[in-house]
């Protein structure tokens, strides 16, 4: 599958996310030894085959999901886009939220992700913009 912009690869991986669709996942990744994926609360995960292999496992154990992301900012160059956000995720009737980075490269095949980092939200509201003085 063809990923003509940044925007579209992210639809398809929550879309795969949700459905617990391997194979589409696959189709959303760049396939390199250099992509890396860091699920909640776990240890980084680098290249093609073990990023798949980590959602082959979260998708055997998944029961219903629904995945999606809000309050998304958008960097992007000619080739790179940085996205951040907060993802939602509801299963079994619980929402969890997670603070989250995905980056997705512009190829001869189309946009593909390369990286993937969540994390849990904590329940603290962070300090106003300017708030605080840094120095």
């Amino acid at each position: 599958m063809k990923f003509a912009t940044p925007s579209e690869t992210q639809t398809a991986f929550y879309k795969a996310f949700s459905e617990a669709c391997l194979d589409d996942m696959k189709q959303v990744w760049l396939d390199s030894p250099s992509v890396i994926c860091t699920h909640p609360m776990a240890q980084r995960i680098v290249g093609y085959r073990l990023v798949i292999g980590s959602f082959l496992g979260l998708f055997q154990n998944q029961s219903q999901l629904n995945a999606g992301l809000e309050q998304v900012e958008t960097m992007q160059t000619s080739d790179l886009s940085v996205h951040t956000g907060v993802e939602i995720l509801h299963q079994d009737a619980m929402e969890f939220r997670m603070q989250v980075t995905n980056v997705y490269r512009s190829t001869k095949d189309g946009w593909h992700m390369v990286l993937h980092h969540a994390s849990p939200v904590h329940a603290a509201e962070p300090p106003g913009r300017f708030a605080s003085k840094v120095h």
